[in-house]
């Protein structure tokens, strides 16, 4: 009985971390074209508009300040924006910005400097 019943949970195991990583798209090699601070929407929220985007996440993408890699991804953004740099985001399709109801701004997963 009990190897049906590890199988059963492996599976089950699979099957969530395989949901999970679907809702992260990766989008194309882009610019930043504006960026959008908010001193107390959020905590503290950074909205970061792109030239190109990708599915689900048509407007940019965003940062939560009390995400703990925060601080680094914020300036890897700026550095990239200031420089005018290509750049490329790990994005959460099901994690779109609060403070923008009709647009698809995507919670930034990672960021990939080019």
């Amino acid at each position: 009985m009990k190897p049906v019943f590890f199988v059963a949970g492996v599976a089950l195991l699979v099957g969530l971390a395989t949901a999970a990583k679907a809702d992260v798209v990766l989008g194309p090699v882009t610019t930043i074209t504006g960026l959008m601070q908010f001193s107390e929407f959020g905590g503290g929220d950074v909205a970061i508009k792109v030239a190109q985007s990708s599915t689900g996440c048509a407007d940019g993408y965003w940062l939560r300040p009390s995400d703990p890699g925060f601080k680094t991804l914020y300036a890897q953004v700026l550095a990239s924006y200031v420089s005018k740099l290509p750049i490329q985001f790990y994005g959460f399709t099901t994690e779109l910005w609060p403070g923008s109801p009709t647009g698809q701004f995507c919670r930034v997963y990672g960021i990939l400097p080019q």
